[in-house]
């Protein structure tokens, strides 16, 4: 018998306010990771949906240069 267990990917709890003013921070707040295997979370990227990204060694709040919709989304790694 042959048995494929697959790789169930990590989580990580964020949130923050749903609006931001231009030129000022704004801060996500990142919380938990969680990962059901017993492999290492390595490494975490926020994506600000502006073009530039932040690592968990940069997590300063961001400033969007210009008004508009921005898609903020975090990319986990094990």
């Amino acid at each position: 018998t042959t048995s494929v267990v697959g790789n169930v990917a990590p989580t990580i709890e964020v949130g923050g306010t749903g609006t931001a003013t231009e030129g000022s921070a704004y801060t996500l707040d990142v919380g938990a990771i969680t990962d059901p295997g017993t492999d290492t979370v390595g490494y975490f990227v926020i994506h600000w949906g502006d073009g530039s990204t932040s690592d968990p060694s940069d997590l300063s709040p961001h400033t969007y240069a210009d008004d508009g919709i921005y898609i903020v989304t975090v990319d986990v790694v094990d």
